[in-house]
């Protein structure tokens, strides 16, 4: 069926507590839709209150006393160099080519 008819929107009020919200109208029977209800004007909104100062940061302590370092523990002996290898035999030199004169 047809659509039903919006209804008319109320105007935004100032700022303060919210007004009443409109009746919603009847929803029609199957077929055409029912007509919308009118919404209620909006309220006012109240002032945001001042926030408060921060008060000052505490002091803060002194540093407390470091302890002593500990003993640096003892360094283990230096392993054993293996032996070192066989020098390969080094081969023959070849023949010099004669001089030029």
């Amino acid at each position: 069926g047809a659509q039903g008819i919006q209804g008319i929107t109320g105007a935004q009020g100032v700022t303060g507590a919210q007004g009443i919200q409109g009746i919603t109208g009847a929803q029609g029977v199957t077929g055409a839709q029912g007509i919308q209800g009118i919404t209620g004007a909006q309220g006012v909104t109240g002032a945001q209150g001042i926030q408060g100062i921060t008060g000052a940061q505490g002091v803060t302590g002194a540093q407390g006393i470091t302890g002593a370092q500990g003993v640096q523990g003892i360094t283990g002996a230096q392993g054993v160099t293996g032996a070192q290898g066989i020098q390969g035999i080094t081969g023959a030199q070849g023949i010099t080519g004669a001089q030029g004169i």
